[in-house]
């Protein structure tokens, strides 16, 4: 459990970076709902199928954007910080230049896997088959967070760091596991709380989720640092910072 309190207190000690972000999920969430509510829904009968799935996709893509961009600059930040002085990516503009893309990438992918389950949910009435899919995409959106940061803590995105990146969370499995439990069971938490949540509340869900995904940037962030000390220092106690 040493990871896990590590990453409370670097979160504690980041506060800029993490109100950063959660402020811009915040603001996305809100952006979206109300266009949905109260410029779409309304319409709804108006609009064709072809327009509402084209505002969809749309809408997707510039949410994913947006978070992209404050995945990058925040988790950076952090990085910077919780890994001082040996993180030398050298402000925003580096990071961006290194790995918006990336994030980009990361939430597009999501979406895709969003789109995928909903298109099986269609296909089946089944109340077990339905709860697997959910825990898989859950699971996947952990995983893919995790799987950013490590590439991000090895500096550059290419082919050797994203090698680098799978090697360290297969190597340090049992403290992968341990976090992306504690993250799937937060997000299905709130994803259940969402349901008997009244519309202009679940604004606020966005900033337990944004608190969430730097919890898991900073403990992937804090396992890659052990892995690199483990195998340069073997000797050292875990996770003793």
């Amino acid at each position: 459990m040493a990871i896990l309190r590590a990453a409370f207190q670097a979160l504690q000690q980041n506060y800029g970076p993490l109100l950063f972000y959660i402020g811009v999920a915040f603001a996305v969430y809100s952006a979206r709902l109300s266009l949905d509510t109260l410029v779409i829904a309304p319409r709804s009968e108006e609009i064709t199928e072809n327009i509402l799935r084209l505002y969809s996709i749309a809408i997707d893509i510039v949410a994913v954007a947006v978070v992209a961009m404050a995945q990058t600059i925040a988790f950076s930040r952090m990085g910077r910080e919780i890994d001082k002085p040996m993180w030398r990516v050298a402000d925003d503009l580096d990071a961006v230049r290194l790995f918006y893309k990336l994030w980009l990438l990361l939430g597009l992918v999501n979406v895709a896997a969003v789109r995928f389950r909903d298109i099986l949910f269609r296909g089946t009435e089944e109340a077990p088959v339905q709860l697997i899919l959910v825990m898989m995409w859950l699971l996947g959106a952990v995983l893919l967070i995790f799987f950013g940061s490590a590439v991000m803590f090895y500096g550059r995105v290419g082919r050797q760091e994203v090698t680098e990146a799978v090697t360290t969370m297969a190597r340090q499995l049992p403290y992968v596991l341990l976090i992306a439990t504690v993250g799937f069971f937060f997000r299905l938490f709130l994803i259940n709380l969402q349901l008997d949540l009244p519309l202009w509340a679940r604004p606020a869900l966005a900033i337990a989720d944004g608190y969430l995904d730097c919890f898991l940037f900073a403990s992937m962030w804090l396992v890659c640092i052990y892995h690199r000390d483990e195998y340069d220092h073997p000797d050292d106690d875990d996770f003793d910072f």
